[in-house]
Order: C-alpha cells, then structure tokens, then sequence
C-alpha cells in the first residue's frame, strides 16, 4: 500500500508487533509515530526510520491528547491510529 505522506500514529510501537508494525508503514512512505509508555523504546525504533518517538500511557485521556496536539502541531495532522 501507499503511505506516503500519511501521518500515522503507533501506540505499543516500541517493541514486538508494534515495532514491526512502525517498519512497515515507514517503508511504505509514512511519517511514523511511535508512542510507548517507555521513551526509549520508542526512540530506538524511531529513529533508524527517522519518526517522532512519544512516551504516553493511552489509559490517561490527558496525555492521550496532549500527544495528539503535538502530533497535530509538529506534523500538521494524524492520519492513521494503530493500536
């Protein structure tokens, strides 16, 4: 499929299904969000597909949309949520 340019949001991305899941949709053309309730996994995934790597526990409303206001703010939109 063709992602590119499609801004897509993965929750759990930092490791195991998510990880490959972030891959695959960068290799597709996406820009890629990783989001992990751990920052370094998250950024370890992120940047050999040059992402954006968010720490967010996604039980908690606020910071469910403090991480989408940002994502909204740095890469203008949010296309597509895996979780």
């Amino acid at each position: 499929m063709n992602f590119k340019d499609r801004v897509v949001l993965i929750t759990g991305g930092g490791r195991g299904i998510g990880a490959a899941t972030a891959e695959r949709f960068a290799q597709d053309g996406a820009r890629v969000v990783v989001s992990d309730m751990d920052l370094e996994p998250a950024e370890e995934v992120a940047k050999p597909i040059r992402g954006l790597a968010l720490a967010c526990d996604v039980t908690d409303r606020a910071e469910v949309d403090a991480m989408v206001d940002r994502i909204v703010g740095e890469l203008g939109r949010l296309d597509v949520l895996v979780c």
